[in-house]
C-alpha cells in the first residue's frame, strides 16, 4: 500500500490535496483504516456518486444520534435498550416488512392494543368492546357464543 505525504503546497490531482484550511481526498481515492487496510471510505464519483464505506460495519455509541435532513429533523437514536425513530413519516417502498413469530406491534403510548402473529393465527389484543353506532371505526363485539363478530360502522 502506497503512502502519500501531505505538505503545505497544493499538489493538484494527487490522492490528497492540502490547502491552508482543509485537506481533500480526491474523487475515487480511498482512505484506508487498519494495519492491513481492512476498511475504506471513498467518494465514488465515477460510479454512483456516493460515499462508500467498505470492509466494516458502522457503529454509533448509545449517546449518539443519526440525523437526516438539512435540519436534522428526523433522527434514529438507541439508548442501550430501545431504538427510537423520531420525526416525519416512515414510508417503506419496494420491500416487505417482516415480524418474527410472537413479535408484537403495539399501538398507543401505554401499549394497550397490539397485533401478534403466534405462528398460526393473527391475534388482536386490547381492543375495547364498543357500540357499533359510531361511524368510521372498527368494532368487535362478543356475542357470548364461541364466535366473534367484527363490523365496520
Amino acid at each position: 500500500m502506497a503512502t502519500t505525504s501531505v505538505n503545505t503546497d497544493r499538489t493538484p490531482f494527487q490522492a490528497l490535496e492540502k490547502y491552508p484550511d482543509a485537506v481533500f481526498i480526491t474523487d475515487d481515492k480511498k482512505l484506508f483504516f487498519g494495519n492491513d487496510g481492512d476498511v475504506s471510505i471513498e467518494y465514488d464519483e465515477d460510479g454512483n456518486d456516493v460515499l462508500a464505506i467498505a470492509g466494516g460495519d458502522i457503529r454509533l455509541s448509545d449517546t449518539q444520534t443519526l440525523q437526516f435532513g438539512d435540519g436534522g429533523d428526523t433522527t434514529i437514536t438507541h439508548n442501550g435498550t430501545n431504538t427510537v425513530i423520531n420525526g416525519g413519516n416512515i414510508i417503506i417502498q419496494g420491500g416487505d416488512v417482516t415480524f418474527s413469530d410472537t413479535t408484537k406491534l403495539y399501538f398507543g403510548d401505554g401499549k394497550d392494543v397490539y397485533l401478534e402473529w403466534n405462528g398460526s393465527k393473527m391475534l388482536i389484543k386490547g381492543l375495547p368492546i364498543a357500540n357499533p353506532g359510531t361511524s368510521d371505526a372498527l368494532f368487535i363485539s362478543d356475542t357470548g357464543a364461541s364466535d366473534l363478530r367484527v363490523s365496520y360502522g
